[in-house]
């Protein structure tokens, strides 16, 4: 048999960078908790110029792969939705 997902694909496996149109709504606490190794705080953040903040180089968490730990969002203004890139 054949399947119907018989290659070759190609899928990108960066990151991609939103863009938004408001400087009403936005997050301004993201904290992570109950990591063994390295935690997040970036409290008050604030407002990013150009409607995105780029932390992927300097925020991250460092934990086991069989490790669980906690997140929080804080939001400004009104409703967004967030994701964690793992």
């Amino acid at each position: 048999d054949t399947s119907s997902w018989a290659g070759p694909f190609t899928f990108n496996a960066g990151y991609c960078i939103p863009t938004g149109t408001s400087s009403s709504t936005y997050i301004d606490n993201f904290t992570t908790t109950g990591a063994a190794g390295v935690n997040i705080d970036n409290s008050a953040s604030g407002f990013a110029t150009g409607n995105y903040g780029d932390y992927y180089s300097t925020h991250y968490v460092e934990l086991a792969s069989d490790q669980n730990f906690d997140f929080s969002v804080g939001i400004v203004g009104g409703t967004v939705g967030a994701a964690i890139w793992i």
